[in-house]
This record gives structure tokens, C-alpha cells and sequence, in this order.
């Protein structure tokens, strides 16, 4: 009896104590489980990428982005447009610079640490140099934007749900505020977004050799052109290609000009800007060689202000709306065709033009 009272105690104690760890082992089995990466083709090459990850995310178009966007304000009840008050480029970049940190620093101006080049190995399969990581590098942005926009959005959202109504203007507000359109084609792309507002705040400290810079005046025509240059600029330097640069700037400060219209202004204030930001891109663009090592050419800070200030001390006055359809929209080709200067990222002249004294 003691032999059959000794065991039956011990399988007691033995069932027992697996019993109290099968939740710590359940636990265990979620976490690896959450941890599983799934092997895709993204633009050609093979990436890892979590399986609990919303691939939508990944490759998606700028259509799809906005109205992902719009139904996430729309669901959070937050504003999305037409409401008066906006995010500053100051808020957003607080908020959205600590995440960026998170993804690999692919800076062509210091050497890329060794975390992030075995993450980068960790999540591309055929990658497996720093060589290869620099001649990839605009991909390998791409894909991490990717990675980052779910997190960027759900970051500024629950920001908008607590935050305090009514803005001040600083120097990260290159115009003061970040008008929704703007702010969507930013978020869809917000690897970048530092990038971007920190370019915007350069270009508003440059623009102060004209004073106050308000709108319509040199300053003004100035300040678009810097603000152009420098987001491709800061962009390369970055790990951006040429293109992928000059077709960020387009994208994101040609939604500036949009504020809260369903369509394009057709104002003179929006053709002034319009005009301003793709003479300066074409510029750019066409200063930039962007190579390996001593072929790459690229116009600095410096070179970027003196340039502007060149173009605006010297800059065209748009003195009538006629003038304004003959010069600055045939010029681009397209007679009375404001798509031109709304859609393309860059043109045929190099100037800028203002239109008040």
C-alpha cells in the first residue's frame, strides 16, 4: 500500500506540474509562431518578411495608400481635411523621427554599422556585401517604407487623437502647417518624412536673407526652389536613387499646393509655386551625377543657395494672368495645360519667377 500511496503522489505531483506550465508553453509555442517569416518576391528580389505582416502594405499604390488613410481618420474620428486645423511639419516630425531611427541608416556619408547590415542580410536572401547593399540601396528603402507605414500611421493617428487644437508656426513649419493631402502622400513614404520637414526648415532659414519671405515674392520663388533641391539632395545622400528623388519632391511639395481642394488650384499663387518647384527640380536633376565614389556629382548646400539666390535676384515678374498663361505654362510646352505643371517632375527652363514687388 505505501508503494502504491507513494506513486500514485507522485504521478499526482507529476500531472500537476505539467499543468501549471502548459500555459507558459502555449506562450512559448504563440511567440514563435508570431516570430514566422514568409520568404516573397519584393521587385525582384527574395525578402523575408513576418507572416503576422499586412502584405498589402508592400508594393502598394499611391490610391490604395490614400484611401487606407482616409478610412483610418475616418474610423479614429480625426480630421482628414477641411477642418482647419492641421498638423505642423514640427508635430509630424517628432513623431515620426524616433520610428525611423528603427530601420537601417543607409547613409552615403558614414559607413553603414554592422546591426543594420545583418538585418539587411537577415531580410534579403541574395544580398550579401556592403557593395551590394549600396547598389541596392534604393530598393532596400523601399522595401523598409513598406515595413514602416502601417507603424507610421497608426502612430500619427493616435497623435491626432490626443493632441490640442490650434498650431504655432516654427522653423521645421516651412509654410506653416502640412495641408492633408500633403500629409498623406508624406505618411505614404515616411522613411523619408524627416528627410523631408528637415529639408523645408533649411530652406526657410536660407530664405531669410529676403526678410519675412511672403508669398508671391522673391523670398517666396527662393524658398520653393530650395525647398526642391535640398529634399533631392537629402534624399540621395540617404540611399535614394536620382529618380526615386526627383519623384518624392514632385509628389509630396505638389501636394502642398493642393491645401484642402478636391482639385488642383488654378491660381496664380499655385502657378508661381508650381513653376518655381519644377525649374528648381530640373535643375537639380540635371547638376546630379549620381555614380559611385568620384563620379557622383551633386550640387552641395552651399551651391543650392547661391544658385536660388542667383535665380531669384534675377527672377521673372508675372504681372498679368495673360502673362501668366503665356509665359509660365507655354513654357513648359503645354498651352494652357495646368497638368504639366501639377504632374511633371521636371520641365524645360531653369528660372524662377515671383509677382509682387
Amino acid at each position: 500500500m505505501n508503494v502504491l500511496s507513494k506513486s500514485a503522489c507522485f504521478l499526482f505531483a507529476l500531472w500537476g506540474l505539467l499543468a501549471c506550465n502548459k500555459p507558459e508553453i502555449l506562450q512559448e509555442s504563440t511567440l514563435s509562431s508570431e516570430n514566422v517569416k514568409d520568404t516573397i518576391d519584393f521587385r525582384g528580389e527574395i525578402v523575408a518578411v513576418l507572416r503576422s505582416f499586412p502584405k498589402r502594405f508592400l508594393n502598394q499604390s499611391a490610391e490604395d495608400f490614400d484611401a487606407y488613410y482616409a478610412a483610418q481618420n475616418r474610423e479614429a474620428n480625426v480630421r482628414t481635411n477641411g477642418e482647419g486645423d492641421y498638423l505642423t511639419a514640427e508635430e509630424m516630425l517628432a513623431v515620426l523621427q524616433p520610428l525611423a531611427k528603427k530601420y537601417p541608416d543607409l547613409s552615403w556619408e558614414k559607413e553603414i554599422s554592422e546591426p543594420d547590415l545583418r538585418r539587411i542580410y537577415a531580410d534579403f536572401k541574395s544580398i550579401t556585401t556592403v557593395e551590394e547593399v549600396r547598389e541596392k540601396s534604393d530598393l532596400i528603402l523601399a522595401f523598409y517604407n513598406d515595413m514602416f507605414k502601417p507603424e507610421a500611421v497608426a502612430a500619427i493617428i493616435a497623435y491626432k487623437k490626443t493632441r490640442k487644437r490650434g498650431r504655432t508656426e516654427t522653423i521645421f513649419d516651412p509654410f506653416g502647417i502640412v495641408f492633408p493631402y500633403e500629409e498623406s502622400k508624406i505618411l505614404s513614404v515616411p522613411i523619408f518624412a524627416p528627410l523631408y520637414m528637415m529639408s523645408g526648415a533649411t530652406a526657410k532659414e536660407m530664405a531669410q536673407i529676403y526678410g519675412k519671405a511672403e508669398q508671391g515674392r522673391r523670398g517666396d520663388a527662393f524658398r520653393h526652389g530650395a525647398w526642391n533641391c535640398l529634399v533631392m539632395r537629402n534624399l540621395m545622400i540617404a540611399g535614394a536613387s536620382k529618380s526615386t528623388s526627383v519623384e518624392y519632391a514632385q509628389k509630396c511639395i505638389t501636394a502642398h499646393e493642393r491645401e484642402d481642394q478636391a482639385d488642383d488650384p488654378k491660381t496664380l499663387d499655385a502657378a508661381m509655386d508650381l513653376f518655381n518647384n519644377l525649374s528648381a527640380r530640373t535643375w537639380m536633376y540635371s547638376s546630379t551625377s549620381w555614380g559611385v565614389g568620384p563620379n557622383r556629382i551633386m550640387p552641395s548646400e552651399f551651391h543650392i543657395r547661391d544658385q536660388m539666390k542667383t535665380w531669384a535676384d534675377n527672377a521673372g515678374w508675372i504681372f498679368k494672368d495673360w502673362y501668366l498663361q503665356q509665359i509660365v505654362i507655354d513654357n513648359q510646352g503645354n498651352t494652357g495645360n495646368w497638368g504639366a505643371l501639377y504632374g511633371a517632375c521636371t520641365g524645360n527652363f531653369q528660372h524662377l519667377m515671383y509677382y509682387i514687388n
